[in-house]
């Protein structure tokens, strides 16, 4: 073959080769590129609300975490991609590349619209974030002791920002001070303040910007700002006025620990996180009529605010949303409301109350501490095929629900009576439910198989206890009963089994009768211990075991029958008792087995199968 014809057909070859080749890397490198580093990224789909939905590829992808135990594991400039296993990657959640001790860069696609709190934080040699896109949203102090904020505070900015999005403050703002945008300048000023200006291309304050600056007393929010992220203005203690403008989102704790904050028109406002006005000087709030849902304690501890009106879309009550607002006396809830969370209304001063109709559950701390609360109305039991048993109303009381709550005098748990048959829907009362009340009387539903420790410990005005009958009770937790001075009767039903310590300790009960049942075999530890107003006490022929200090300091009791079966007790039971005491033995052989010679017997008089112990001077031992 000669050289010219040889030329003709080896380079359109190479030329072809050439130019397949770098259609092959093109590719190869388009396809790597979204595939890059894939081995150390952790990443979730959002799911739209439902964990097991299939996954499609259009379903976006947020990076969660970098894999790394040492510097081989990543590189030091992250390139992120811009799709992972196909799925557009949009959003960098909380705390991903926290850590990463040698990171200097990152690189974020065009997809990436969400930076997550403190989502670079702790990388010691990170200098750079590129953002390529638009960023809609940045996360609290995400750049939180790293290099890039390092660098950023040594400088002389007034502001530090990232991205059009105000990152932080730089610096401490003298008092008496007005926050504002630099786009209002100017306008409805007063010589009296001095006045910091936001630049007026900063389209958001992001998380914490001004959090601690003591010097602002008053903010007027930018009007192209739709929300007021986590945190912006919290532990301002001297901020008095806010003036939100267009502002309908304000998020946790954005106002947390201003305590002088009084003036804020919320109106306009449709959603807010949790404890956003904690610890604030706010006296009155009207809500938007859009609101559903009242954040976890949103208004806890304003002890000032004595009036909010609570809209008909409101479905839920978070937790401790009113906790320690001393100031509030009342409150209205609509009916539509299903939830109120723990401790919603603790240490308030609401007197009276009506839970709404679908609420099913007084959880934890309701009214905890409320001593003013004086009546609280429950919803009826009414029928409802849509709900557990086919019978709507309150299923629980929750621990501590009504714990101190002094003024409060009775409680009345709702029945249906529906042919010839009496309904009732509370299941069980937490530990303390009661504890500490100002309750006089309580019937114990039937449908309960427990009673809790310390449910109704300290009621000292509790004078009437009584168990609905057809009841399920089976055991009674420590102290039950402890501390209520004003309880002389208590007649225990038959289904209990098991009662556990200090069940009546201290309370001035006179008369009681305990089950008699095959399965009540123990008088628990402390049972009696200091009932000083107890005369006689008959032991069923089932109990097998008295444990100790079960009648000591019984002052009053001169008598007590303890049946046949009895043959473990311990030595200190009868410690301070009456001194004139008689001990009735229905089976006096059997004391053999436990009998104290200790006791000092002064006298033995036998009668049948009877032992009678007089003044045996047990009250010293």
């Amino acid at each position: 073959m000669n050289k010219k014809k040889f030329c003709k057909i080896f380079f359109p070859i190479l030329g072809a080769a050439v130019l397949i080749g770098g259609i092959y890397w093109s590719v190869i490198k388009f396809v790597l590129k979204d595939y890059q580093n894939l081995g150390v990224i952790q990443f979730r789909y959002l799911t739209y609300g439902d964990e097991n939905t299939e996954m499609n590829k259009t379903s976006p992808a947020y990076i969660t975490g970098i894999k790394a135990t040492d510097k081989k594991d990543y590189p030091d400039v992250f390139e992120v991609p811009s799709k992972l296993l196909g799925h557009p990657v949009v959003g960098i959640d909380a705390n991903a590349f926290k850590n990463l001790s040698h990171l200097k860069k990152v690189i974020l696609p065009k997809t990436v619209e969400e930076i997550g709190d403190y989502a670079f934080s702790e990388c010691p040699q990170l200098e750079e974030v590129v953002v390529k896109g638009n960023l809609t949203s940045v996360g609290n102090e995400i750049f939180r002791n790293s290099k890039w904020e390092t660098i950023q505070t040594s400088s002389d900015k007034e502001f530090i920002t990232f991205e059009k999005f105000l990152y932080k403050y730089n610096g401490t703002i003298e008092d008496n001070t007005v926050l504002k945008s630099e786009n209002d300048k100017g306008k409805n000023e007063d010589s009296n303040y001095n006045y910091v200006y936001i630049p007026g291309d900063i389209k958001e304050l992001c998380s914490g910007s001004f959090t601690g600056q003591d010097g602002i007393v008053k903010v007027e929010i930018p009007s192209e700002y739709k929300t007021i992220e986590i945190g912006v203005f919290s532990y301002c203690t001297n901020l008095k006025d806010v003036v939100i403008n267009n502002v309908t989102s304000i998020k946790t704790e954005a106002f947390m620990g201003c305590t002088l904050l009084e003036n804020i028109d919320l109106s306009n406002v449709t959603s807010y996180g949790s404890d956003a006005f904690n610890g604030t000087n706010i006296k009155t709030v009207t809500l938007n009529s859009k609101v559903t849902s009242i954040a976890d304690g949103l208004f806890a501890n304003c002890e000032n605010l004595s009036s909010i009106t609570i809209p008909e879309n409101v479905t839920s009550i978070g937790q401790y949303v009113f906790e320690n607002d001393t100031s509030l006396e009342s409150i209205s809830l609509n009916d539509n409301i299903t939830i109120i969370g723990n401790g919603a209304f603790k240490n308030t001063r609401i007197k009276n109350f009506k839970v709404p109709s679908k609420v099913n559950s007084l959880n934890a701390e309701l009214f905890e501490d409320d001593i003013a609360l004086e009546s609280i109305t429950l919803p009826e039991v009414v029928k409802d095929n849509t709900v557990e048993n086919g019978y709507r109303g309150i299923l629980s009381i929750g621990r501590r629900t009504f714990a101190n709550t002094k003024a409060l005098k009775s409680i009345d748990i709702p029945t249906l009576t529906e042919d010839s048959q009496v309904i009732e829907t509370v299941k069980s009362m937490g530990e303390s439910a009661f504890e500490g009340s100002g309750i006089t009387k309580i019937t114990i539903p039937s449908n309960m198989i427990q009673l809790e420790n310390a449910t109704f410990k300290n009621c000292e005005n509790l004078n009437e206890v009584t168990f609905a009958g057809n009841g399920s009770l089976q055991t009674v937790y420590n102290e039950c009963f402890k501390g209520t001075k004003s309880l002389k009767k208590i007649v225990f039903p038959n289904t209990i089994s098991t009662f556990y310590n200090a069940v009546l300790q201290d309370s001035a009960v006179e008369n009681v009768t305990l089950p008699n049942n095959s399965s009540f075999i123990t008088l628990s530890t402390s049972f009696f211990d200091g009932c000083s107003g107890l005369k006689s006490v008959v032991i069923p022929e089932s109990v097998n075991t008295i444990q100790s200090y079960a009648f000591r300091g019984c002052t009053s009791l001169t008598n007590i029958t303890i049946g046949k079966n009895v043959q473990f007790v311990d030595n200190n039971i009868f410690e301070n008792t009456s001194s004139s005491l008689i001990i009735n033995i229905e089976d006096f052989e059997q004391t053999t087995k436990w009998w104290n010679e200790d006791w000092n017997v002064v006298s033995v008089d036998k009668s049948g199968n009877k032992t009678y112990l007089q003044d045996s001077q047990i009250n010293h031992i």
